[in-house]
C-alpha cells in the first residue's frame, strides 16, 4: 500500500468507528423490544395452528414454516 492509500484507509477506519459508536453499548427497551416482536407473533401463530387444526393440515403448514423462522430467531435470544 503506498501512502496516500494508508492515510485514507486510516481515515475510513475512524470514520467508521464513529459510526459504530453508538451501538456499542446495549440498548434494554430495544432488546425488550426485540424479544416482544418474537415471543408475542410466535405465540400467536402457535394459536392460530391450533385452530387451523380443525380446519386443514394445508393451512398448518405454511403456518408452522412461519412458526419455525420465529422459532430460529428466538434462538439467538435465548441460546
Amino acid at each position: 500500500m503506498n501512502e496516500l492509500s494508508q492515510g485514507t484507509h486510516q481515515e475510513n477506519t475512524a470514520l467508521w468507528k464513529d459510526i459504530v459508536l453508538k451501538y456499542q453499548n446495549p440498548s434494554l427497551p430495544r432488546a425488550l423490544w426485540q424479544i416482544v416482536n418474537t415471543i408475542v407473533p410466535y405465540a400467536f401463530l402457535w394459536y392460530l395452528i391450533y385452530r387451523s387444526l380443525a380446519i386443514s393440515w394445508w393451512l398448518v403448514i405454511p403456518l408452522a414454516v412461519l412458526a419455525g423462522a420465529f422459532l430460529v430467531r428466538g434462538i439467538y435470544y435465548f441460546p
